[in-house]
């Protein structure tokens, strides 16, 4: 089964505000639309993935992406339940792609170059220790990043990937909190 992140599940990543555990935004990180449960399964062997899964998708951050959006009788007289009846509506469902261009300003904001001096020697040095040359793609991506939108989307991969990294997995944390302690100056 292929699942896709909701509107829910998009802010969960995106914003400050952390409501799953660690191994839950693992997996929702994860989560594409195009990674089957099996594929996730395989990148997360030490996770419980179908359980994880059946979570997100019960609390909403996830849902099948080919089901079908059920359509209402148009013909039927409409009935009004009571107010203390009447379930909270469902959150809109958007494409990842939707809600990272929404997030998007109109204009990338350029960087501090003081700020991007010391933001780049962290992960380019980090990359370099932990990944090697596994590494080589995100180390030229955030030696090219020109403005901090372009940086923080250099962040994720990277995070990820050190994260994965036999050597990067115990400093991880510690790496990332340093990172977002310099993109909150």
């Amino acid at each position: 089964m292929v699942y896709e992140k909701s509107y829910s599940g998009m802010l969960e990543i995106s914003g400050n505000q952390r409501a799953l555990n660690l191994r839950q935004r693992q997996v929702l990180i994860m989560i594409d639309g195009k990674r089957s449960q099996d594929d996730l399964e395989k990148h997360l062997n030490h996770l419980d993935v179908a359980e994880i899964v059946a979570d997100l998708k019960k609390l909403g951050y996830i849902h099948d992406p080919t089901t079908p959006v059920a359509k209402a009788d148009v013909t039927a007289t409409p009935t009004l339940a009571p107010l203390d009846q009447v379930a909270p509506l469902a959150q809109p469902v958007f494409t990842e792609a939707a809600v990272l261009a929404m997030a998007q300003p109109a204009q990338e904001s350029t960087i501090d170059p003081e700020q991007a001096t010391v933001l780049k020697d962290i992960l380019l040095s980090s990359a370099k220790e932990y990944l090697g040359i596994m590494g080589q793609s995100i180390t030229q991506k955030i030696e090219a990043a020109q403005s901090l939108e372009q940086l923080k989307a250099c962040v994720s991969q990277w995070h990820m990937a050190i994260r994965e990294s036999k050597l990067g997995k115990p400093v991880a944390g510690v790496l990332m909190e340093q990172v977002q302690q310099m993109l909150a100056n």
